[in-house]
C-alpha cells in the first residue's frame, strides 16, 4: 500500500500560459536492537506557507528513524520503522540502534525507508530517494482531474521532533519534500480534446533520484548524478475524458522545489490524442518560488490549430488553376472548377510535410453530368499512395465538401496531391467531375 496524500487548499501562486539503470550502493546493517520504540508521526499543519497537503498513511508503510542528543549531529540511525495502522497521525514501532543515555534528544524520520539511508543530513554517494520521478520516466495519472497518484514513493515525506526527553515518545511533523504542480487545461480549440502527456521544464534539475538532507532549513537536494536527475517533470495520462469546448480539466505532477529566477523561462506542454503537442514558454518577469508541500496553479489554454499549407482555385477562363497547379481535364470547364473525366487528374505542386502529424485535404466537388444517372468518384493521393476517394452521385448536384485526412510518414518529406477522376459514368456522352476551390492544411507534431 502507499502513503496517499490529499491537497486541502491550492496554493497562493498561479502562473498563466498563453536513460540509464541505476542500483543503489547496498551496507550493511548493523545488528537488531532489542530496545523496542515507537513514535507518532503527525501532520504538519503550516497555515502560513499554504502547505495545501495532508499525509494519510497506509498500515504497512515503512520510515527511516534517526536519533542524536539534542543540538548535535551525533546522528545514530534506528533502521525501519512500519505504521500500526493507517490514518493522518499513526504510531510507528521498531527498535533503537543503541539505548537513550542523555536527557533530550531530537528525533527524525524520512518516508519511504531505504536500508541505505543512514543520516538525516544525507548528501553522500548512498541512500537516494526518488522525487516524482525517474530522471527519463514519468508521474502518472489516471482519469481527469485525480489525485489519486500523489502518493508512494515519488513523492517523500520528512519531519523532525526536537529536544525531546528521553521518556517523552516523540510526535514527529511529517511535511511532504516536493512542489506540486497542478495544470488546469482549458480547451480552447472548437472541437473536444483528450490529455494525454503534460510535461513541465524548469530551470534546474527537477526530477531523479536525490540525497536529501532534511536536518538543514531549506532542505538540501543533492542530485545522485547528471544522468539520474532531470529538468523535465513528464506526466502520463490514461483513461483522460475528453474535455469539451472552453471547458477545463486539471493534472497533477510533483518537482524537486527550486526558485526560477527573475527573465528565467519555465515551458509547459500539453498533448492531446486529437491534435498533439502544444507548447508554451514563460518568461518570469521576477523570481518564482516552487516551495516543498505547495500546490502551484499553472493555468494552460490548449488552443493548438491547423495551419493553412496551401490553397488552390481554378480560373474558368484561362482553364487552370493557381501556378503550379495543373491538370489533364480537357472537358467542359465552368468559372469555378474544372471538369475531369476518367483518368484525368488534378495535379499540386510538391508541398514539403516536414514536421506535420497530420494534414487535411478540404475541396469543393460536384458531380457533372448531362443526365441524372451520371456519377463521378475522385481519388485524392500523396505521394502515390491514395489516401481516400470522393464519391459523386446523380444527387451532388451543387458543389459539396470533400475531404481527406492522412498522416504524413516518417520518409514523407515532400509530395504532390493528385486527384484522379477513376469512376465517370453516364446514361450521355459529357459526364465527370467538378473540382474547384482546394485547401491543404497540417498539423505540426
Amino acid at each position: 500500500m502507499k502513503t496517499k496524500f490529499y491537497l486541502s487548499a491550492l496554493a497562493v501562486a498561479a502562473i498563466a500560459f498563453s536513460g540509464c539503470n541505476k542500483i543503489d550502493n547496498v551496507i550493511n546493517t548493523p545488528e537488531s536492537s532489542v530496545i523496542p520504540f515507537s513514535f507518532t508521526a503527525v501532520n504538519s499543519d503550516t497555515k502560513t506557507t499554504n502547505d495545501g497537503v495532508h499525509t494519510n498513511w497506509a498500515s504497512t508503510d515503512k520510515v527511516n528513524l534517526f536519533h542524536a542528543e539534542a543540538s548535535t549531529s551525533s546522528y545514530v540511525s534506528d533502521g525501519a520503522f512500519t505504521a500500526a495502522s493507517a490514518g493522518s497521525s499513526v504510531k510507528f514501532s521498531g527498535t533503537l540502534a543503541s539505548s537513550l543515555t542523555a536527557d533530550n534528544y531530537d528525533w527524525y524520520a524520512i518516508y519511504p525507508y531505504n536500508v541505505n539511508i543512514t543520516t538525516p543530513a544525507n548528501t553522500g554517494t548512498k541512500g537516494y530517494v526518488t522525487v516524482g520521478s525517474a530522471a527519463a520516466g514519468s508521474q502518472n495519472q489516471t482519469g481527469n482531474n485525480s489525485k489519486a497518484h500523489i502518493a508512494g514513493e515519488g513523492y517523500p515525506v520528512a519531519g523532525k521532533a526536537s529536544n525531546v526527553a528521553k521518556a517523552t515518545e516523540p510526535a514527529i511533523a511529517m511535511s511532504l519534500l516536493t512542489s506540486l504542480i497542478e495544470v488546469n487545461v482549458t480547451n480552447g480549440t472548437a472541437s473536444p480534446i483528450t490529455v494525454t502527456e503534460i510535461s513541465f521544464t524548469g530551470t534546474e534539475d527537477i526530477v531523479g533520484t536525490y540525497f536529501i538532507d532534511f536536518v538543514s532549513s531549506p532542505v538540501v537536494y543533492t542530485g545522485s548524478g547528471v544522468s539520474y536527475v532531470s529538468s523535465k517533470a513528464t506526466l502520463t495520462v490514461t483513461s483522460g475524458s475528453t474535455i469539451a469546448k472552453d471547458a477545463s480539466a486539471k493534472f497533477y505532477l510533483a518537482v524537486k522545489p527550486f526558485t526560477a529566477p527573475s527573465a528565467g523561462t519555465i515551458t509547459l506542454s500539453v498533448t492531446t490524442a486529437e491534435n498533439g503537442k502544444q507548447t508554451n514558454n514563460k518568461v518570469l518577469a521576477s523570481a518564482f518560488s516552487f516551495n516543498a508541500g505547495v500546490v502551484n496553479t499553472l493555468n494552460f489554454t490548449y488552443n493548438k490549430a491547423e495551419e493553412v499549407i496551401a490553397t488552390a482555385a481554378f480560373n474558368g477562363k484561362k482553364k487552370e488553376y493557381t501556378t503550379g497547379w495543373s491538370t489533364t481535364g480537357t472537358g467542359l470547364t465552368r468559372s469555378d472548377c474544372v471538369i475531369i473525366g476518367s483518368g484525368e487528374n488534378v495535379t499540386s505542386p510538391a508541398f514539403d510535410l516536414t514536421g506535420y502529424s497530420s494534414v487535411s485535404i478540404t475541396f469543393t466537388g460536384r458531380r457533372y453530368g448531362t443526365l441524372s444517372g451520371s456519377k463521378a468518384t475522385v481519388d485524392a493521393s500523396i505521394g502515390g499512395v491514395s489516401q481516400g476517394t470522393i464519391n459523386f452521385t446523380a444527387t451532388s448536384v451543387g458543389d459539396v465538401p470533400g475531404s481527406i485526412v492522412f498522416t504524413p510518414t516518417g520518409s514523407m518529406t515532400a509530395a504532390s496531391i493528385v486527384f484522379t477522376c477513376t469512376n465517370a459514368t453516364s446514361a450521355g456522352s459529357t459526364h465527370g467531375a467538378g473540382i474547384g476551390t482546394i485547401t491543404i492544411t497540417g498539423l505540426k507534431k
